[in-house]
């Protein structure tokens, strides 16, 4: 009889250390945009999304997914996805993830137009930057530079 190791991915699984395994499947996923392009990788992570146990990790994943969607002008779907990751950052209480949901679910209401309903929450991400990593961070500025540049398209 074949002995079987313990400790290999699906046995982390089994036991609930999922933390292994969803390294896998995002390995698994980049794998499938190396072969197929992006398309096939975001439906990969669309349908493995909820297996991931770590919340700021999973909402972080969503709103690139959403950015990837975006790219594959997909707009319905990457607003569900980037609302999401907003509204899971809301009940996370922590600053730089809400921070970075906003961004994103900013620019993706730039980038159809929608440049009143942007503008608040990019202010409000660059708000909550500015008082987790001060001024100069460069997350800090990229996301003042963002607005600046909304800003000077809306024309205020």
């Amino acid at each position: 009889a074949v002995e079987r190791k313990r400790g290999g991915g699906w046995e982390q699984e089994r036991t609930g250390e999922r933390g292994g395994v969803w390294s896998r499947l995002v390995g698994l996923g980049e794998w499938l945009t190396n072969l197929t392009g992006s398309g096939a990788r975001v439906e990969f992570l669309l349908d493995n999304l909820k297996l991931m146990p770590d919340a700021e990790q999973r909402i972080k994943l969503r709103a690139d997914l959403g950015g990837k969607l975006m790219e594959l002008a997909r707009w319905r779907e990457a607003e569900s996805q980037l609302t999401t990751a907003r509204d899971e950052a809301e009940a996370l209480s922590d600053p730089p993830t809400l921070a970075y949901a906003l961004n994103n679910l900013a620019a993706l209401l730039e980038a159809t137009n929608r440049l009143s309903e942007a503008e608040p929450l990019m202010r409000r991400a660059l708000a909550i930057m500015r008082s987790s990593f001060g001024d100069e961070h460069p997350s800090t500025v990229t996301v003042g530079q963002n607005l600046e540049i909304m800003l000077n398209v809306k024309g205020a």
